[in-house]
């Protein structure tokens, strides 16, 4: 694991990366890597999953050595994407986001969902949300990884074998997500539903050949369906699990003038230990015994830095950061949720004062990696 701990940050003309350790800043021009005017779905291993403003292709790009994998199914190969030449739509517009698969099922008769009509150029911020890889793009032979997709607008889930498939294979099971997992000891993908439950998906092999394995059965006691959710594996590995609620709210913020503005700002975390023998939650204060790290969670995907080897990580905290997409979506302006959260007291601080441009997209923490990717031919 690299020394420095960064948060990837941007502004018009350049993004930035923040190194934890020695509190700096450092620079680095907008077109290289081109992710500047892009929306940003997560980062993982090093990588940052992007939407193109104008198309919403995904693409994945290492922001240290510039290097951009395009290698993804086409966008319009979603399955609940409908095209403007494939059946009744607005005029002006390009395309529907369905809420089922157009191809293989019918809408309801006596209440059928309305699909909703998009502009190509707004496709990226209505249908992607989140983005998650099953490991490092470097480190798989042949090039082969994984891309999970949390698409709008009902939360569900698409998937695409980079270098193999042609298409992005639509997991229609009628349920809503909130993130997801790869676990590195079983080669499963571990998604969490917005009430609590936990699936667990077989997805090398051919769309036809997907498994569902219901891991946690849907939580039916404190479900809030407005706050955000996030899965993780216990420190060490295994099949220890933990899930992280946090609520964000609009907070009364003072301005000058004896004027106040409202900010959506973390108002609670929770913590729950997975127990899957009495399939419920359980509430903890501790991220596992005889544990050192801190969790660090936002719209990169979760994970883990013991903080004995880091200087100024704290342990048993959580570093967070702002990933309410669809508030960050109507307020892209609004300056960004970052602080640390203390597992054990339940005390908040801020990681450090937000700058005006360190808002849109929004950051994420981030890992560098100096791997290159190369698929076989």
């Amino acid at each position: 694991m690299h020394d420095l701990h960064r948060l990837v940050l941007r502004h018009p003309r350049r993004h930035r990366l923040h190194a934890l350790r020695r509190k700096h800043i450092r620079g680095h021009p907008a077109g290289s890597p081109p992710i500047g005017g892009r929306y940003w779905l997560g980062a993982a291993h090093g990588w940052l999953a992007t939407a193109d403003a104008d198309s919403a292709e995904v693409r994945l790009v290492n922001p240290v050595t510039g290097q951009q994998i395009d290698a993804l199914p086409p966008v319009p190969t979603i399955a609940h994407l409908r095209g403007r030449d494939a059946g009744p739509i607005e005029p002006g517009y390009d395309y529907e986001i369905c809420s089922y698969d157009w191809r293989l099922e019918q809408p309801q008769p006596n209440n059928p969902p309305r699909p909703i009509p998009v502009k190509a150029g707004e496709l990226a911020k209505r249908l992607d949300m989140r983005a998650f890889l099953s490991s490092d793009p470097s480190h798989r032979p042949g090039g082969c990884f994984i891309v999970v997709l949390l698409n709008r607008p009902d939360c569900e889930l698409s998937f695409a074998r980079v270098g193999v498939d042609e298409r992005w294979t639509w997991i229609g099971r009628r349920t809503s997500y909130a993130d997801a997992v790869n676990n590195d000891g079983d080669g499963l993908f571990y998604a969490l539903t917005i009430a609590g439950g936990i699936h667990a998906y077989d997805l090398a092999g051919r769309a036809s050949a997907v498994r569902q394995t219901t891991f946690l059965h849907d939580q039916v006691h404190d479900i809030i369906d407005t706050d955000t959710k996030y899965l993780v594996q216990a420190p060490g590995g295994g099949q220890e699990w933990l899930q992280v609620w946090r609520m964000m709210e609009p907070v009364p913020t003072p301005e000058g003038g004896g004027s106040s503005t409202h900010l959506f700002t973390t108002v609670w975390i929770k913590v729950f230990r997975v127990d899957v023998d009495t399939q419920t939650l359980v509430k903890t204060v501790t991220f596992r015994e005889n544990t050192n790290h801190a969790l660090f969670i936002g719209c990169n995907q979760a994970f883990w830095v013991p903080a004995g080897e880091h200087a100024g990580v704290m342990p048993n905290h959580i570093y967070y950061t702002d990933n309410e997409e669809c508030y960050a979506l109507y307020f892209p302006e609004s300056p960004r949720d970052i602080g640390v959260y203390n597992v054990g007291d339940g005390s908040f601080k801020q990681f450090r004062t937000p700058r005006p441009w360190l808002n849109w997209p929004l950051p994420c923490w981030f890992i560098p990696s100096l791997g290159s990717y190369r698929q076989w031919s």
